[in-house]
């Protein structure tokens, strides 16, 4: 797999309810959803590993979450 599957991931899980209202950043590979007071961001990292019970390369997807409160922010 490569980007563009990731992507594709992407595109299908933005039609699920929950993500609905977020938008897809594809330089980032990442869903943003923007409020007044800050964003919620899922960002999606992927990468070749290994699967060790296959004994071969697996596609792997590392999913973070973050939120960004606009007041905290500019606080620094």
């Amino acid at each position: 797999m490569n980007k563009k599957d990731a992507l594709s991931l992407i595109e299908r899980l933005n039609t699920e309810d929950y993500f609905a209202n977020f938008k897809i950043k594809k330089g980032d590979c990442c869903l943003v959803r923007k409020f007044d007071w800050g964003w919620q961001k899922v960002s999606f990292d992927y990468y070749n590993g290994f699967d060790p019970d296959r004994k071969e390369l697996a596609f792997q997807i590392r999913v973070s979450y973050s939120v960004r409160i606009n007041f905290l922010h500019n606080m620094a």
